[in-house]
């Protein structure tokens, strides 16, 4: 995870619905890579992979007696407002918070500063999918589908850990 590499502890996640697969994995990737890394548990908030969701995750996480010093949200549009809501409490991005979306979207080149997110392939992974239909409408059996992991994009919305 880059934020643990530039030396963030405190790294929260703004979830998306839970009962949405991708929302689901993309938590327990987070939860799987705070252990592997030995972090201490993160919060977890929910965030609905709205922009409403993502601005109140990011406020509650915010005005917390120890805020977190990154924020990885389930997706762009979540991550979008609390930047926003981040630079209206007065937090420095990526002096004081570093703030991770997902998925990449186009939105992301033109926000301030630039939103740091992971790029997924969604057009090979639908396909993927398409054709796994297709062979089980086929009546044939089909082995679990092995994706190519989403790339990682860094912007200027990350930088090292403050100091204390």
């Amino acid at each position: 995870m880059r934020v643990a590499e530039l030396g963030h502890r405190r790294i929260a996640h703004v979830e998306g619905p839970q009962e949405f697969r991708h929302a689901h994995r993309r938590r327990s990737a987070w939860e799987e890579t705070l252990r592997e890394l030995g972090l201490p548990e993160g919060q977890v908030l929910p965030g609905g992979f709205t922009a409403e969701g993502g601005a109140r995750a990011t406020r509650e996480l915010l005005t917390l007696a120890e805020p977190p010093t990154a924020i990885v949200y389930g997706n762009d549009l979540a991550a979008t407002a609390g930047l926003s809501v981040a630079q209206e409490l007065g937090v420095a991005v990526p002096d004081r918070l570093s703030v991770v979306g997902y998925d990449d979207t186009p939105l992301t080149r033109y926000t301030h500063p630039p939103l740091s997110s992971a790029r997924a392939d969604a057009r090979g992974w639908g396909e993927a999918a398409a054709r796994a239909l297709d062979r089980v409408l086929a009546g044939e059996e089909v082995a679990h589908v092995v994706l190519p992991p989403a790339e990682f994009v860094p912007r200027a919305s990350m930088g090292p850990a403050p100091r204390p």
